[in-house]
């Protein structure tokens, strides 16, 4: 588990990702369905195996998703070390996070966070680099923002100074 703190610098969307895909076969309709863990995407095969007793086979890709589908909300974000905590003259680091379920729609660019969550890293042979991603288990934000307000003579105020060149 890590826990990062920082400022997020990015946010995609909330977009919808399958947790339990159904999928069935446009040629044949032989149904299958696809448990999918935290941080996995989905794997469609290609070929269907097809229904015993069909003269042909199925063409390739020839599965579709069902509306039957169970979904989760998904988000994509990046944050950023936070300016103090970076020492003098280094760079301040950024990761990518995906959360997902509660932690999708929390936050903002601009939000100053706590993030705990795993480390999740993919081996990118043609790069020769390892790509990874923190898979969130939570998010708290470290300073709401705040909303500022006025009373009437304030704004009277404000309004009067403004007119007065």
């Amino acid at each position: 588990m890590f826990v990062v703190s920082g400022i997020i610098i990015s946010a995609t969307k909330p977009f919808i990702k399958a947790s339990r895909l159904k999928i069935q076969c446009k040629n044949c309709s032989n149904q299958k369905v696809i448990e999918l863990q935290p941080g996995q995407w989905p794997y469609v095969p290609s070929f269907c195996e097809g229904v015993a007793g069909l003269p042909t086979r199925c063409p390739k890709d020839s599965f579709v998703a069902l509306p039957s589908s169970d979904v989760i909300d998904c988000q994509n974000l990046k944050i950023q070390e936070l300016p103090d905590e970076v020492p003098t003259g280094e760079v301040a680091r950024t990761y990518q996070l995906v959360a997902d379920r509660k932690n999708a729609s929390l936050c903002v660019p601009g939000d100053r966070v706590q993030v705990t969550g795993v480390m999740l890293v993919s081996d990118a042979k043609y790069d020769q680099l390892s790509k990874g991603y923190i898979y969130v288990a939570g998010i708290q934000k470290l300073k709401e923002r705040t909303e500022i307000t006025y009373t009437e003579a304030e704004e009277e105020q404000f309004i009067n100074m403004s007119k007065d060149p």
